[in-house]
């Protein structure tokens, strides 16, 4: 009796998910396919506070039979400038099958993954590992598996990463394809939100859910967590035809739904993490690097003020400056760390006497009332950015403050 009670004591005690605590690096992709002279200032401005940035190397599809490889404008003399660890990434379009060492996807990305390591290790960059973020079908798990062996053989030595979505951590055949990578990044940033809600980039209760399971598995992994906004084009019905993430937007009739990153509520699911996770949870990365060209992403100030662990805050107010003889310029400013959604109604001061606004805002009220300026929608101010929305007249014979915003 008293063995089987110590034998149920090892086993309850094998269920349970090891936890751990503390500070988790931080890690960023940097996906951007053209190397802008603002993407390598971004990069040298994260360097000093990332542990290693996951570079996108390249992308490969199938078409017609035919496969198609689309090269990333990889800088490598800038990373190695950097002087931060660097895991070369690639992607892979949906391809079912079949899974063979001669398969076009899986031989174009070991020729694409050999080219780039050749190049980083003549930029004396330190490649700490391949990862492949391929689009497999959930059913395909097993045949993926097979790729990873053929690319581990054709890599000795070099740490493999898959990223994974949070659906294949029910599949029978992720536990083998997790063991088989050696390591997996959990890629929780297209969370469907709760069925009849509005949707989000990451579901933060998912992702927490998400976690938990990945914990059971024993296979060390990092959580991909979003910093971008995209817009969802939806036709006069009101139903999603397109998605737009990274490029302006091709015309201007789609109606639009915009989803965001929100960073309080991603900054405190970090903090949660460093308090409590499984102790196979072994990092975050952020996608993607931040660029001030890039008006679908954070600004720095707000992926900056994660890292450090902070939670961002706008810190938004409405200011006047003078601009020529008797008239001041109504200026929006945030001087905060996250996007500040700007307000639809601006008081002006009750010494105004004329006034008129600017750049989607207009003046709603005239000298028989107060005087405001108006906007439509909210419009969002980046951190550290100035927005003009008007101009006003005073009376010179009163002498009154600025309002508050």
């Amino acid at each position: 009796m008293r063995l089987f009670l110590i034998s149920l004591l090892v086993l309850a005690g094998c269920s349970r998910t090891l936890t751990s605590r503390g500070p988790l690096p931080h890690e960023v992709y940097v996906w951007q396919r053209q190397w802008t002279p603002a993407v390598r200032s971004g990069l040298e401005r994260a360097a000093p506070v990332v542990a290693s940035f996951d570079v996108l190397i390249g992308e490969i599809g199938m078409k017609d039979g035919a496969v198609r490889t689309a090269l990333a404008q990889t800088d490598y003399a800038a990373l190695a400038h950097a002087r931060r660890p660097v895991a070369l990434a690639i992607r892979i379009g949906t391809y079912a099958g079949p899974f063979t060492p001669e398969s076009k996807p899986l031989v174009a990305a070991i020729e694409t993954l050999r080219a780039a390591l050749a190049q980083a290790n003549a930029a004396g960059l330190r490649v700490t590992e391949l990862q492949i973020d391929f689009d497999c079908p959930s059913a395909r798990l097993a045949g993926y598996a097979a790729w990873l062996r053929e690319l581990r053989a054709a890599f000795p030595g070099k740490p493999l990463a898959i990223t994974a979505l949070p659906d294949w951590l029910k599949r029978k055949d992720f536990a083998v394809l997790a063991a088989t990578a050696g390591r997996f990044v959990l890629q929780v940033h297209s969370v469907p939100g709760t069925r009849g809600a509005a949707p989000v980039l990451c579901d933060t209760a998912a992702a927490r859910r998400a976690v938990v399971l990945a914990g059971r598995l024993g296979v060390p992994f990092r959580v991909a967590l979003p910093t971008y906004s995209c817009e969802l084009l939806t036709d006069a019905a009101g139903h999603v035809k397109g998605v737009q993430a990274e490029e302006e937007s091709i015309t201007q009739d789609e109606g639009r739904i915009v989803l965001r990153a929100n960073a309080p509520e991603l900054a405190a699911l970090v903090r949660d993490w460093e308090f409590s996770r499984p102790v196979t949870l072994v990092g975050v990365i952020w996608y993607r690097l931040p660029v001030d060209t890039d008006r679908f992403n954070w600004r720095w100030p707000t992926l900056a003020a994660i890292i450090t662990g902070k939670s961002p805050e706008p810190q938004g107010r409405l200011i006047f400056q003078p601009s020529g003889p008797g008239v001041d310029d109504a200026v929006l400013e945030n001087t905060g760390d996250a996007d500040w959604t700007l307000p639809t109604e601006l008081a002006l001061p009750k010494d105004t006497v004329a006034a008129d606004g600017v750049n989607s805002f207009h003046l709603e009220s005239n000298q028989a009332g107060p005087w405001t300026l108006h906007a439509t929608t909210g419009r969002i101010l980046p951190p550290g950015r100035r927005l003009i929305c008007g101009w006003i007249r005073r009376d010179p014979h009163l002498t009154l403050t600025n309002p508050s915003p």
